[in-house]
């Protein structure tokens, strides 16, 4: 197995301020936000310009609003999460749009076979994408308007992983396609997997940051390969709804 540097790039929304009454100086120093925040490095960032698209209002689609923008031919792929707690998990909802500058129109993004469709990633005009089918999941691509399944591919292990995760999140480089779950990072080339590197990120929320508010949740973005390294966003909230 090749050596390869999974780095969590990992922003928190805080949704307490621990200053409230009847609250000991003891207890704002075991809060979960000052262990969270003990374990953020800073960020360099150069501050440029960033491409906005005006989107048409829509006035009786409330699932409807940005999380993020993929570029797909002459288009966008918009994606739209909700997420609510339930006990200490958090469910997620999944929903897809494709918007179409020239006519300017939204249509939701469906697949035949899906339940609900995880992430979409786009390369040129081709799109990749995870989604679920009564309880298996399946990873391939749209070429040409036809599907072709990638997961048959993989081996029996990386496949009952694959069904077995919470959930998947995409990224490509290069023609090669990355594949991030909770536990694993896999990489497809050439339709051959491979399982570049294992960890735990429940482990690293119960027993690095002591967060027992919830575990590790599906990324909000797709991954950036960059560097030999691997980034993502993963935001702790109590919900994001419409």
């Amino acid at each position: 197995m090749g050596s390869f540097k999974l780095t969590t790039l990992t922003f928190f929304l805080t949704l307490s301020i621990c200053v409230g009454y009847g609250q000991t100086e003891k207890d704002n120093e075991n809060s979960d936000e000052l262990k969270i925040l003990k374990n953020i490095k800073p960020l360099n960032y150069l501050t440029q310009n960033v491409k906005t698209v005006k989107l048409p209002q829509r006035k009786y689609d409330p699932s409807f609003f940005c999380i993020e923008m993929i570029d797909y031919k002459k288009g966008f792929i918009i994606n739209s999460i909700t997420s609510y707690p339930t006990g200490r998990k958090v469910e997620f909802n999944t929903k897809f749009f494709y918007y179409n500058p020239i006519d300017k129109s939204i249509k939701k993004i469906s697949i035949s076979k899906a339940d609900t469709i995880e992430a979409i990633i786009c390369s040129e005009n081709i799109s990749y994408c995870s989604y679920i089918k009564n309880g298996k999941r399946d990873i391939g691509y749209f070429k040409n308007n036809q599907y072709e399944s990638l997961i048959d591919k993989a081996s029996t292990d990386i496949r009952k992983h694959l069904d077995s995760a919470k959930w998947i999140k995409l990224g490509i480089e290069n023609n090669r396609l990355f594949i991030l779950s909770p536990n694993y990072l896999f990489r497809l080339s050439n339709k051959h997997w491979d399982i570049m590197t294992t960890y735990s990120l429940d482990d690293f929320y119960i027993k690095t940051l002591k967060y027992r508010r919830s575990i590790s949740m599906l990324p909000t973005k797709n991954i950036v390969i960059k560097s030999n390294s691997v980034y993502f966003l993963q935001e702790v909230v109590d919900s994001v709804s419409c």
